[in-house]
């Protein structure tokens, strides 16, 4: 149990390194003006509209709009953000902001409207790219989602995505505008990371269920790859529906199955029937009733025969 709960965390600690993508772009672009610290607050947060309006654009569009084309997508979301930047433009601490950086980091341009509209443009694209940065979040909601496809359920994990992306921005606004030390502001960011996913993961239906699965598979406690096994106590011959588990040959008491162990630990065995390989982690509530929970030392594994072997080797290699 030990080696698959430290596997379970380190697939926990991946998962939220890809949601916080989002997080460190954003941050990325408000440290372009990190050469003002007095104007840095006001314009974390004047950044943070831009970059929430583009993300719940794109995730209302990828949840609502099925059959829209990726350009017109891009079109909207870039269109969104670069508006809602313009909006920004009324600071006069935000246009000051721009003023300032374009002078430090230019003495001799001396703040040329050229130069500051190359500031502008910089963060519209580093806020942009923080808003690409949602789909990596928004994809592993929408593969771990473990529950009925319906429109309610749509809405549902539209809004958990939504709130989602929103919240994965709170880090780098709380580093950038708190006025505590660095490192209590550091220490604080992170904490706040950690916890957002933390309650997203929770909060999305199968998302913590896609972890213990994936971690399951790469230990080896979840294997896919169907063998024979032949059952030396507790099952008959007749136990097995020939539409569900396919032929059953072997002795009426010792039969032999073709199956593989959804889940293998100790001496706990759960074998399902080989048509059940491609089954998604949704449907195995409903699809493990078909599954037989016995002993590994109840079962002996049976090699494969040699021909079937070959034959699937040759399979493979013209596929490839």
């Amino acid at each position: 149990m030990l080696p698959w709960m430290g596997l379970t965390a380190l697939f926990a600690l991946l998962y939220i390194l890809v949601m916080l993508t989002t997080t460190a772009s954003y941050a990325m672009a408000v440290s372009i003006y990190n050469d003002t610290p007095t104007t840095r607050p006001r314009v974390a947060t004047l950044l943070l509209w831009p970059a929430i309006v583009g993300s719940l654009v794109f995730v209302g569009i990828s949840y609502q709009i099925s059959d829209i084309d990726p350009a017109t997508t891009a079109s909207w979301v870039f269109g969104s953000i670069l508006i809602t930047m313009f909006f920004t433009l009324r600071s006069k601490t935000y246009r000051l902001a721009i003023s300032l950086v374009s002078t430090i980091t230019a003495p001799k341009y001396l703040g040329a409207p050229w130069h500051q509209a190359g500031v502008f443009a910089l963060t519209y694209f580093t806020l942009a790219f923080a808003v690409v940065c949602a789909v990596y979040p928004v994809s592993l909601l929408l593969h771990s989602y473990a529950g009925e496809d319906t429109p309610e359920a749509v809405n549902t994990m539209m809004f958990i995505s939504m709130l989602a992306v929103v919240l994965l921005f709170l880090p780098a606004w709380v580093f950038f505008t708190s006025k505590q030390h660095v490192a209590h502001r550091s220490l604080q960011a992170l904490w706040l990371a950690v916890s957002i996913v933390a309650v997203v993961i929770f909060v999305c239906p199968g998302a913590s269920s896609t972890i213990v699965y994936s971690a399951a598979g790469a230990m080896g406690v979840r294997d896919l790859t169907p063998f024979n096994y032949r059952l030396l106590n507790s099952f008959d011959a007749r136990d097995f529906d020939e539409g569900t588990w396919g032929k059953v040959s072997g002795e009426e008491k010792m039969p032999t199955i073709n199956a593989f162990p959804l889940f293998s630990l100790g001496d706990v065995l759960l074998l399902c029937p080989a048509n059940l390989k491609k089954t998604k982690l949704a449907e195995w509530p409903q699809k493990s009733l078909s599954c037989i929970l016995t002993r590994s030392s109840d079962v002996v594994k049976l090699p494969k025969v040699l021909e079937q072997v070959q034959a699937s080797s040759n399979t493979d290699s013209k596929a490839g």
